[in-house]
């Protein structure tokens, strides 16, 4: 990783004007020493840094995010964009008849929303041998309305936990009587967020409900990813508001026409910008087509290009490599378009 980072570094400083050199180098001299002194981190790692103005910020994911490099005036915050629209909040309720956890599930991360509640307890009284046979069936009565009211009480809770957490999509964890019954029970509008149940103690550790919650999320981001795929490629070639390739997605995009942004994982494309209007071209041409400006190179047109469809509100969405095979087979970039 240093050695990849170091070259992109180099490669940014041969391109600056001599007057920025000073700040530049002090901005990367700070970044290269932290990352040699503190090796631990998570999936990836966001590293912001102004030594001017005395500002440095430092954030590790438990997400992969597109990586890069960037020298601007402005923080630049697409690949976080690009993660807070493509992975899901998940509320997760870990059951059982007497006990409840609520959890937030969201990048990577889990937070116990609230302290679990449990229902009243049965009590059971000393009695002679024969009215213990009798009270039997109404002990086990009272812990069957026991049972209920609680599931009935943790669905009121989840109902307004829903509103305080806006969460997408909803978990039911548990022995899988106790999450049949809540289901059930669940408000409509919270039993259409339901997309999975899993089979879990109520004792259950943080790190198993991520887990457990992560593959269901991964199982259903890849089919989500590969029946929009599907979508594009279909609708690009019945020319029905989507383009496929490099070149037809850059048109669409100077046409201002781009609101749902697609790349395949890994997709890297050089090109030119015009520093005059700011089109950008996928060959090497030497002067813009639309101003007659020079252009000038770009290492990656991805950037630009999601920089460009987030600023005017639209979408941008990388396909994991998992997935993306059909998408690769179209030319590894396209969008859906406004019209």
């Amino acid at each position: 990783m240093m050695i990849e980072l170091k070259q992109r570094l180099r490669a940014i400083e041969q391109r600056l004007a001599k007057e920025a050199l000073g700040s530049f180098r002090a901005n990367t001299s700070r970044v290269l020493r932290f990352l040699e002194e503190h090796k631990l981190f998570r999936q990836s790692l966001a590293l912001f840094s102004d030594e001017a103005r005395g500002f440095w910020r430092w954030y590790d994911f438990n997400v992969p995010l597109r990586g890069g490099v960037w020298w601007e005036p402005a923080p630049h915050l697409s690949p976080l964009a690009e993660a807070l629209h493509e992975y899901e909040r998940f509320g997760v309720i870990l059951t059982n008849r007497t006990h409840s956890r609520l959890f937030m599930v969201y990048l990577g991360e889990i937070e116990e929303a609230q302290e679990a509640f449990a229902a009243a307890e049965v009590k059971h009284i000393k009695t002679p041998a024969r009215d213990q046979l009798r009270s039997q069936p109404t002990n086990q009565r009272h812990a069957e309305r026991h049972a209920l009211w609680h599931l009935k009480n943790v669905s009121d809770k989840m109902d307004r936990l829903a509103a305080q957490y806006a969460f997408d999509r909803l978990v039911l964890a548990g022995p899988p009587e106790v999450t049949s019954e809540l289901r059930r029970l669940l408000p409509k509008r919270l039993r259409s967020r339901v997309i999975g149940l899993l089979n879990l103690p109520v004792t259950a550790g943080q790190p198993q409900v991520l887990e457990a919650t992560m593959s269901i999320e991964r199982e259903i981001e890849t089919a989500g990813k590969r029946e929009m795929i599907t979508d594009l490629v279909t609708a690009a070639a019945k020319q029905n508001h989507a383009a496929l390739g490099l070149a037809d997605t850059l048109q669409a995009l100077q046409e201002g026409r781009v609101w749902h942004l697609i790349y395949a994982e890994g997709f890297a494309a050089a090109g030119r910008s015009c520093p005059n209007c700011a089109s950008l071209f996928a060959d090497q041409h030497e002067s813009c087509d639309y101003c007659g400006a020079a252009l000038q190179p770009v290492e990656d047109l991805i950037e630009p290009m999601a920089e460009r469809v987030l600023s005017a509100g639209g979408m941008v969405e990388r396909v994991r490599s998992s997935v993306d095979q059909q998408l690769q087979a179209a030319g590894g970039i396209g969008a859906f378009l406004r019209f």
